[in-house]
């Protein structure tokens, strides 16, 4: 009994060391009793019952894993729509939480031909203030106005009280800018590439118009800097930018729109004159006080008033709208980027407004959970109102950046027709930048680019990574007033490995109309050029025809599709991504997770069924072996035995403690540092 009672002081000892001791001391090493015969067999039958229990613990977590990956998505699918025609198309909708009282809004449509193939795209529209979705989705890029043919397409609502998208702290309302419009949407983007991992290891590029100009710099330089910190297989893996009519620098575009109403006749002489000695000088040094002086002697004179500033060549609302509107006893210019005919108190008779105010319409995209107090708008008064331009006055320096670290950038100007953000404006502020032009002729790197062996806009390649082009009697809104030539461009951008190049000398034919660069350039619609892909579908006459008021909001129905070859188009090795460049450094929010808690928790099944079989295995080789054993010696046997037992339990224990102290840390923190396996 002394010998018992010393063992079952180590805790260790189990049923199989119980059953082995009661065989050779109770026996005094005779041959086992029925009892005992039994005892062991149950024994047996425990072992096997824990075995099962372990099996079904491990595939019920492989099962959860597997299940959770695809929960986020499957949650958020879109099932079908109010009026929603039949559609090939897989998309989702749904919000990602930010923060404790933040969640951003996203409509998320997968490629049509190849989804795990295509990049993924973020489209963000501007104001500050105005729905991507309102806007991008169902008025300009598509899917349902053009196709996704070439890309997974993300339509975010951002920053919070736009669209959807929401916070409950009023202090979020009151703190919105760039710079926390770039940290909520660089959130989002982690959050849903979590809800998507699928997509994680696709080219990533961000593209959008207006005042998306400073959402996508600022958030893509911000995507560098924290990739730097992360571990590849977490990164974003950010490749380019492309921007339509961006709002690079407010107070150049806003002294070039006088430039712009000159050379197209709204102006007389002597107000031109006039302006440009009184304020002019603000492009080369910039004075708040002079610059609102200048805001209102543009919008005192009324020269601007009964035209659309987003097309000038555009038939006006029925209600005359001018780019200020009357807001208590003061003027408010309103947010760059958005029609007139759809704003503020006429929002009652925009389509995506009421469309996307519909309840019905609401459940079947998981939006407005929350019940917002207030009717959705395409262009939220809140945000617009609240936002704080004023911080980053240029936006050339985050350009200049993601240049330097061998990210693409591509520049949209919308031509002759927009005076929001002029054509002028954009091409003084990218000839400050002082790249070097790609010579493709004598005059440098200046040229036309067609579609439908049309003239269809103008551009310019730097050798820096820069791609400036213009689309000939576009408005502010490309993607609406030239859908088909946007997607050509739109195309080209993403299937282009770096800025597409012209040839500098193709070999002379006397059958094919390839020539010398010279001829190339002035041969005009008879041979390919940089935009020659050909597109299926919608004619060059359509394309002008959405021009007038009777077709301008109509869905198009037709097919554009991109044939996958150019050769006319050459492209250069890829500059790598995520080199390092000067003043970039900053904290990580997240930090890389080298395992999941549901991995951590297989792990620790594993090491203790390890540890409980190695004990097992130990002790039936000691009853097979230690028969003519002293008892002594068998004492310390068995002592080691639960030695090594106890230790391993000990481990299990520690590594145990260790994994609910970073589920803790992550919960309290949002970061994850777990332990090394073992």
């Amino acid at each position: 009994m002394q010998y018992f009672c010393h063992l079952r002081k180590e805790e260790t000892i189990d049923i199989l060391s119980f059953i082995s001791i009661l065989n050779h001391h109770l026996h005094d090493h005779e041959k086992e009793t029925r009892l005992v015969r039994y005892m062991k067999m149950v024994a047996l039958a425990i072992r096997i019952l824990r075995a099962l229990a372990f099996l079904a613990i491990v595939a019920s977590i492989y099962g959860a894993q597997m299940q959770n990956e695809n929960l986020g998505e499957e949650t958020d699918r879109v099932v079908g729509l109010p009026g929603q025609p039949s559609i090939n198309i897989q998309h989702y909708a749904g919000y990602v939480s930010i923060s404790k009282d933040k969640s951003l809004f996203y409509w998320f449509f997968e490629a049509t031909e190849a989804p795990k193939t295509k990049p993924v795209v973020l489209w963000l529209n501007g104001g500050p203030g105005c729905s991507s979705i309102a806007e991008g989705a169902l008025k300009e890029i598509g899917p349902f106005l053009l196709n996704n043919d070439e890309a997974n397409l993300i339509f975010l609502e951002s920053p919070v009280g736009v669209g959807f998208s929401y916070s409950n702290s009023s202090i979020d309302f009151d703190n919105l800018n760039d710079q926390s419009t770039a940290e909520d949407s660089y959130a989002f983007l982690l959050g849903w590439f979590d809800k998507f991992p699928q997509y994680k290891s696709h080219k990533f590029y961000m593209a959008g118009e207006s005042y998306a100009g400073h959402y996508i710099p600022q958030l893509a330089e911000l995507i560098h800097r924290r990739n730097d910190m992360l571990e590849k297989s977490n990164y974003i893996n950010l490749q380019g930018i492309l921007m339509v009519n961006p709002s690079l620098e407010d107070h150049v575009s806003d002294i070039m729109s006088v430039e712009f109403a000159w050379n197209h006749g709204m102006i007389p002489y002597k107000y031109y004159k006039a302006f440009n000695d009184e304020y002019k000088s603000l492009l080369d040094q910039f004075d708040e006080a002079k610059y609102q002086k200048c805001l209102d002697t543009m919008f005192s004179d009324g020269f601007f008033n009964d035209i659309d500033p987003y097309d000038i060549y555009m038939p006006t609302c029925s209600k005359p709208v001018s780019s200020e509107r009357e807001i208590g006893n003061g003027f408010i210019k309103e947010p760059t980027g958005y029609d007139p005919c759809f704003f503020s108190d006429l929002e009652s008779t925009s389509v995506p407004a009421i469309y996307l105010g519909r309840v019905d319409v609401q459940k079947a995209l998981h939006a407005n959970v929350t019940s917002l107090p207030y009717p959705y708008s395409i262009c939220s008064p809140l945000v617009t109102y609240k936002y704080n331009k004023d911080e980053v006055r240029t936006i050339i320096p985050s350009v200049q950046k993601l240049l330097n670290a061998g990210y693409r950038v591509w520049v949209v100007s919308s031509g002759d027709a927009d005076y929001a953000i002029p054509f002028e404006s954009t091409r003084y502020i990218i000839m400050k930048m002082n790249l070097t032009e790609k010579t493709m002729n004598k005059w440098g790197g200046w040229r036309a680019w067609y579609y439908k062996d049309q003239v269809t806009g103008w551009m310019v390649e730097y050798i820096e990574g820069l791609t400036f082009l213009s689309v000939r009697g576009a408005g502010h809104m490309v993607p609406l007033f030239a859908p088909a030539a946007s997607l050509s461009i739109f195309s080209h951008f993403l299937n282009v490995e770096t800025t597409a190049t012209v040839p500098d000398a193709v070999e002379t034919s006397t059958t094919e109309p390839e020539t010398a660069i010279t001829e190339y350039i002035s041969s005009g619609p008879q041979v390919a050029d940089f935009f020659t892909k050909t597109l299926d579908g919608r004619s060059f006459e359509q394309d002008q025809s959405i021009k007038s008021s009777q077709s301008r909001h109509e869905v198009v129905t037709s097919s554009i599709k991109a044939q996958s070859s150019n050769p006319f188009i050459q492209a250069t090795s890829a500059p790598e991504k995520g080199v390092s460049s000067s003043n970039l450094e900053e904290k990580a929010v997240r930090t890389s997770n080298p395992m999941s808690n549901e991995e951590a928790l297989l792990l620790l099944l594993v090491v203790f069924q390890c540890k409980s079989s190695l004990a097992i295995v130990l002790q039936i080789i000691f009853q097979e072996r230690v028969e003519g054993c002293s008892s002594t010696a068998k004492f310390f046997l068995f002592f080691a035995v639960n030695k090594l037992v106890f230790a391993a339990n000990a481990i299990v224990v520690i590594y145990s403690l260790l994994v609910m102290c970073a589920s803790i840390r992550e919960i309290l923190h949002g970061t994850t540092l777990l332990p090394e396996p073992m």
